[in-house]
């Protein structure tokens, strides 16, 4: 639903310099709107801490980190990026049972160098598989988040478009002089030139 090789995001491979940018990391789609990037666990597990490899160094301007908790989200932390720092210790703490961990850039914190887009090189979720392992169904899962993601995205859009269609929608305040000019009218001011 946002972005492009989501596979990318989590390959391995963090140095996104030079073309890596655009070859190596993750990129939401250019959009004014909450870009998220969701990664999906093959089992339950005891987060330790996220790290953010950013792409390019276009680190926005904070971002926003939650948890797939018994089947709920859980924010787990905000983290503001110091400036264009390349790699961003996210969140650290104790979260367990996570089926699933998310990023999110907020519309008002994209980097000015990144467009409007988010760009992620590498995450990376440290922590270990919980005791009993629980699997995780990754396909319902991955369902129930373009689901949301599609929900907060439909109305991100029309909160944007409200004041615009209210303005158009409000009558028009006419100023100045208001009447009808007739035959008559038009005669009577040729008379008087």
């Amino acid at each position: 639903l946002d972005g492009y090789h989501a596979r990318l995001a989590i390959d391995g491979n963090t140095d996104s310099t030079g073309d890596g940018v655009r070859t190596a990391s993750w990129a939401s789609d250019n959009w004014e709107v909450t870009h998220s990037l969701t990664v999906i666990l093959p089992a339950e597990g005891d987060l330790e801490s996220v790290r953010i490899h950013w792409a390019g160094s276009l680190a926005p301007s904070r971002v926003v980190v939650s948890a797939l908790i018994g089947g709920q989200w859980r924010e787990l932390g905000t983290h503001a990026p110091a400036g264009n720092e390349a790699v961003s210790d996210a969140w650290t703490g104790q979260a367990g049972d996570v089926a699933a961990i998310r990023v999110s850039q907020l519309p008002d914190a994209a980097n000015p160098g990144a467009d409007r887009r988010m760009w992620v090189a590498e995450l990376e979720v440290f922590g270990q598989v919980s005791e009993p392992r629980v699997p995780v169904d990754v396909k319902a899962i991955r369902e129930r988040i373009e689901s949301e993601l599609l929900a907060q995205r439909r109305a991100e859009d029309e909160a944007r478009k409200a004041p615009v269609i209210a303005r158009a929608m409000d009558p028009l305040e006419i100023r100045g002089f208001q009447g009808i000019i007739d035959r008559d009218d038009v005669a009577r001011g040729r008379k008087n030139v």
